[in-house]
């Protein structure tokens, strides 16, 4: 069975079309939950551009945890802010947040996010 992925919606102010958000999904690249590194594949992709832009890019658990630490103040200084970002996770409800304060819930998110990774998808 393969870990279900955390997915992080930046919405962007105005925008009721979701193709516009810019999302983030992280997925665990490995099953092994005994390991002392986890590897996680990260994608972003930039639905605010003409041409979709994407990225994948791969980190340690302690490299996640610091690329979301600056998402989330890089994110909440925003001068052009998104209005929410919004948080979907396996096995918790979808939770949203407004974007200029997100740094308020940071550190409750990235003792999280992580840990979110270990779930699997039930058919």
């Amino acid at each position: 069975m393969t870990p279900v992925p955390i997915t992080i919606r930046l919405l962007r102010k105005g925008c009721k079309n979701k193709t516009e958000d810019d999302v983030i999904t992280i997925f665990r690249e490995s099953d092994d939950y005994e390991s002392d590194y986890d590897n996680y594949r990260v994608r972003y992709v930039d639905g605010g551009s003409d041409n979709l832009i994407r990225h994948e890019t791969y980190f340690t658990g302690s490299e996640l945890d610091a690329y979301l630490a600056s998402l989330f103040s890089l994110v909440s200084a925003d001068t052009e802010p998104f209005e929410s970002v919004q948080v979907l996770a396996p096995g918790f409800p979808s939770v949203l947040f407004d974007a200029t304060r997100v740094y308020v819930v940071k550190d409750h998110l990235l003792s999280v996010l992580p840990l979110l990774t270990n779930v699997e998808r039930v058919y």
